[in-house]
């Protein structure tokens, strides 16, 4: 079902393996091996979570001699995934900033009233 689909998609970007998996992916194909090398996983774990990713259509693979490749499945999925990918990164930088903001306005506020005092 496609329903079932999207939830996989997501349930990945929630799983900091696999999120960490999808962002190297999205910067181009990559071997199983390199993958452990970023996630610092072992082998078999991150076979599996790329196994989950290929049932659910996030991921493809292919064969090159003992070596396996994988990309993410299609052009469109890749700019999904990095458009909520840079979404959250703005998301986050703008909550930065006004944490950022607020208290240096607090600051502000707090010399004034020291200011005022008799």
């Amino acid at each position: 079902m496609a329903h079932d689909r999207e939830v996989l998609i997501f349930q990945s970007l929630g799983h900091p393996t696999r999120l960490k998996i999808i962002k190297q992916l999205l910067k181009g194909e990559c071997s199983v091996t390199r993958l452990c090398e970023i996630t610092d996983e072992e082998q078999h774990r991150v076979s599996q979570l790329l196994a989950q990713m290929r049932k659910s259509e996030i991921v493809t693979a292919r064969r090159e001699s003992r070596q396996v490749y994988y990309s993410i499945r299609t052009q469109p999925l890749r700019n999904i995934l990095f458009d909520i990918l840079k979404a959250a990164e703005s998301i986050s930088a703008q909550e930065e900033f006004n944490a950022g903001g607020l208290t240096h306005e607090a600051g502000r506020f707090s010399q004034i009233i020291a200011r005022d005092k008799p």
